[in-house]
C-alpha cells in the first residue's frame, strides 16, 4: 500500500512539473494600441461661431455646439504590419506588435495604392498623389535624470517616392481631420506599445474612407496553412 502511495505522489509531482512548464511557455501576443479622441478645440470653435450670429439664442448655440463637438472616433481604418483594423466605439485600435524597437512612423493619408510583388502579394503601399499626406515619428525614450519613459513625437517629411514601409502605421483619413500633438508625452513601462492619443476633428469622412478600403480588404486576408504529413514529422506550409 505504501508503495502505491509513493507511486501516486510521484505521478502527481510529475504532472505538476509538466503543467508548470507548459504554463511558463504560454505567452500573450504583444500589441500596438492607441486611442482616437475627440478634438478638444471643437467646443471652442462652436462658442466662436455662436457669438458671431446676430441673434444666436439658446437653441442656435446648442445646435452649433452639438454639431461642432460631435467627433467620429469609431470606424476609422488603419493598417500596420500587414494587418487592417478599425477603431471601436471608444476609439481604440490595436494590432499585433511586429517590431522589436519602440519607434514607429505614422502616415495619415486618405488613399493608398498597393504595389504588387507576386499575384496578391504586396511589396509595399504608396501615397496616391495628389492626395494630401502627413507623417510623424513616434519614438519612446528614457529621461536620464528621472528614468521616466516618454514618447517624443515629431512631424517628419513624407516618405521619399511616396514609399510607405510595411511596418509603418497608416491612418486612412485626411490629414486636416487628424491632429497628432508633437512634443513629449509620458509613456507606460510595458511590453505592449501604447501610443499617445490621436485626435479626430469634426467632419472626418469615416464612411467614405471605409468604403474605399473595401476595395483592398482582399489583400489583408488571413494566411491559409496546410499540414503535410511525412514519415517522422508534420510540416506546416503557408498557402
Amino acid at each position: 500500500m505504501k508503495k502505491n502511495i509513493v507511486n501516486y505522489r510521484t505521478i502527481i509531482r510529475a504532472c505538476l512539473v509538466v503543467s508548470f512548464c507548459f504554463m511558463a511557455h504560454i505567452q500573450a501576443n504583444r500589441i500596438v494600441g492607441f486611442f482616437f479622441e475627440p478634438y478638444p478645440g471643437d467646443a471652442v470653435q462652436a462658442e466662436k461661431l455662436s457669438n458671431k450670429l446676430q441673434k444666436p439664442g439658446h437653441v442656435a448655440k446648442c445646435m452649433l455646439q452639438g454639431y461642432a463637438c460631435y467627433s467620429q472616433v469609431a470606424g476609422i481604418i488603419s493598417t500596420y504590419g500587414g494587418y487592417l483594423a478599425h477603431s471601436d466605439v471608444y476609439g481604440y485600435t490595436s494590432f499585433p506588435k511586429k517590431q522589436a524597437n519602440n519607434k514607429l512612423t505614422v502616415v495619415i493619408t486618405p488613399i493608398i495604392t498597393p504595389v504588387y510583388m507576386l499575384a496578391n502579394t504586396i511589396h509595399h503601399f504608396q501615397i496616391e498623389q495628389p492626395n494630401p499626406a502627413a507623417s510623424y515619428l513616434m519614438e519612446q525614450k528614457t529621461d536620464k535624470e528621472t528614468k521616466l519613459l516618454f514618447w517624443e513625437v515629431t512631424e517628419i517629411p513624407n516618405p521619399k517616392n511616396n514609399f510607405i514601409p510595411i511596418e509603418s502605421l497608416v491612418i486612412i483619413a485626411n490629414p486636416k481631420d487628424i491632429f497628432i500633438p508633437t512634443g513629449i508625452t509620458l509613456a507606460q513601462n510595458a511590453a505592449n506599445m501604447l501610443l499617445p492619443n490621436i485626435y479626430v476633428k469634426k467632419g472626418a469622412q469615416t464612411t467614405k474612407h471605409a468604403l474605399y478600403m473595401l476595395n483592398l480588404t482582399q489583400l489583408f486576408g488571413p494566411v491559409n496553412k496546410l499540414n503535410q504529413k511525412k514519415k517522422k514529422r508534420l510540416t506546416t506550409l503557408v498557402n
